[in-house]
């Protein structure tokens, strides 16, 4: 790397940290979505289009506790109140 101070070199290696642990974070919301999706499909078979749509608005918390609420919820649309008022409730915050 012609032209680049130790400064600049520095500056690009903790880039490349950050950029890494962003991608980790990304990844991890990425397969908890898979994850509950497919947990919820065979706990519940066929889903309405508002699942994914709740998935993809939902943060990692939001995600685990939805994740804590399949083991006790009976229906699909517990399930949804439950993760409809987990989302919005924390938006607020």
């Amino acid at each position: 790397m012609i032209g680049i101070t130790s400064a600049e070199r520095i500056g690009m290696e903790k880039g490349k940290e950050i950029g890494k642990e962003i991608g980790k974070e990304i990844g991890k919301e990425i397969g908890i979505r898979q994850i509950l999706q497919s947990l919820l499909e065979q706990k519940f078979g066929h889903q309405t289009n508002d699942v994914p749509e709740l998935l993809k608005k939902a943060n990692f918390a939001q995600l685990e506790k939805m994740a804590q609420a399949i083991l006790t919820v009976t229906s699909l649309e517990e399930f949804l109140h439950k993760a409809q008022y987990t989302v919005s409730e924390e938006s607020h915050c």
